[in-house]
């Protein structure tokens, strides 16, 4: 009986590419032959990993229609957050295109993979993503900061807070922490009325990945004999943002325009200075400060497309439409 081993020999067109297991095999090849010191190979293995660097960057025609197949079931158009949002009152939505700064990491969950560290996948199309679950933490944490600043990490935290402060700013910090809840939801663990928040992220998915390797060093003798390899979303690569929110309950619409500019700071914060995904404080994960098709929707505005290009344009447009939802009854 014959086994077929399908992550030593995929077919072309599928996830992983041959390329990338040659890729790896010669890779470790020309790594011992450094480790046992033969003169003209010490730097074979870096040339090799950075001509395959190069040629990984070039288009895939099956990655890429698997992509658009699943943005077609994963992400609303301009029309389903146009049509969504005019039937709600007091809900609004943004969503645009933006582009990687530096690489994005975050480990998937598979059990069995040609990489010891895959990205996270759709179980489905297998694309690259960033979950809607960490969209949502990653911008509660930007959140966070913004209201109650570096020293709060957790809901808990703010609550004990509220309770040390006087009388006369108890007041304004628990405006925060509803806020906060209102947007958000709670945390798991914590005694309270169960909500999952107001904001609704879309997951954000990519075309390519490339292999990356960090190679940590001995301390005492300064060289690295244990390769880690990365799967990554490498830079440049293009993605969706997307957000949707909507009130429960009773609408105040000036709570809907305060979250509105709250959350436009928070995304502004978190693409641009926190980070996405994995080591983050290395520089990973951050966008560059040029948007694509930038919109956002309210019931009785719309605002976006060729005005917002920037996360500073982005903030401005979201305050003008903040002013038009604190008129709606």
């Amino acid at each position: 009986m014959m086994i077929y081993d399908t992550f030593a020999a995929h077919k072309p067109g599928t996830r992983r590419q041959t390329s990338t297991l040659e890729y790896l095999k010669k890779y470790k090849e020309h790594k011992s032959d450094r480790e046992n010191k033969e003169p003209n190979k010490k730097n074979t293995a870096d040339q090799f990993r950075s001509a395959w660097l190069a040629g990984a960057k070039r288009p895939d025609a099956a990655a890429t229609q698997r992509y658009k197949e699943w943005k077609k079931l994963a992400v609303p158009t301009y029309a389903n957050l146009k049509e969504m949002v005019a039937h709600i009152p007091g809900s609004w939505a943004i969503q645009f295109s933006f582009t990687l700064a530096s690489p994005y990491l975050s480990k998937g969950i598979e059990a069995f993979d040609i990489l010891d560290n895959p990205i996270v996948r759709d179980k489905v199309f297998e694309v690259p993503i960033v979950a809607a679950s960490s969209w949502k933490g990653g911008l509660r944490a930007a959140a966070m900061t913004s209201l109650f600043g570096e020293d709060i990490q957790t809901y808990a935290q703010a609550v004990r807070q509220a309770q040390s402060l006087k009388a006369g700013q108890t007041q304004q910090w628990d405006v925060r922490i509803q806020q906060l809840v209102r947007m958000f939801g709670v945390e798991s663990g914590i005694e309270h009325d169960y909500s999952a928040g107001r904001l609704h992220c879309f997951p954000t998915g990519f075309e390519q990945t490339q292999c990356e390797v960090i190679n940590p060093h001995n301390r005492a003798h300064r060289v690295g004999t244990m390769p880690i390899f990365l799967e990554c979303v490498p830079a440049d690569q293009k993605g969706t943002f997307t957000m949707l929110y909507v009130p429960l309950g009773k609408v105040e619409p000036i709570d809907s325009a305060a979250d509105l500019e709250l959350c436009a700071q928070a995304v502004k914060a978190l693409l641009t200075e926190w980070g996405i995904g994995a080591k983050k404080s290395s520089g990973n994960g951050l966008a560059k400060d040029a948007l694509q098709e930038a919109a956002i929707f309210s019931r009785d505005q719309e605002a976006g497309l060729t005005t917002i290009d920037t996360f500073d344009k982005l903030i401005e447009e979201a305050h003008r439409v903040a002013e038009t939802l604190k008129g709606q009854q």
